[in-house]
C-alpha cells in the first residue's frame, strides 16, 4: 500500500511522516553534549574522570606501599 492512499474521495494518509529513528547509547549522547556544548554532561564527564584518576592513584600507592613494607 502506497501512502497516500485514493480512496476516489479521500486521499489517506497525505500528511503522514514516519516517526524518526532516535538511539539513545551512551557513547553518542556524551559525543552530541561535546558538539553540542551541554555544560552539565561536560561537567559530569569532568567529574567522573578525576574520580576515577583519584581512586586509581589512590589504589596504586596503596598497593605500592603494602609491598615496599611487607
Amino acid at each position: 500500500m502506497n501512502i497516500p492512499y485514493m480512496t476516489g474521495k479521500v486521499l489517506i494518509g497525505c500528511n503522514y511522516t514516519p516517526p524518526k529513528y532516535v538511539e539513545e547509547d551512551s557513547d553518542m549522547l556524551l559525543l552530541q553534549s561535546y558538539l553540542i556544548y551541554c555544560p552539565r554532561m561536560v561537567r559530569r564527564y569532568i567529574w567522573e574522570r578525576r574520580i576515577l584518576s583519584v581512586c586509581t592513584t589512590s589504589a596504586a600507592l596503596i598497593i605500592l606501599f603494602g609491598l615496599l613494607f611487607v
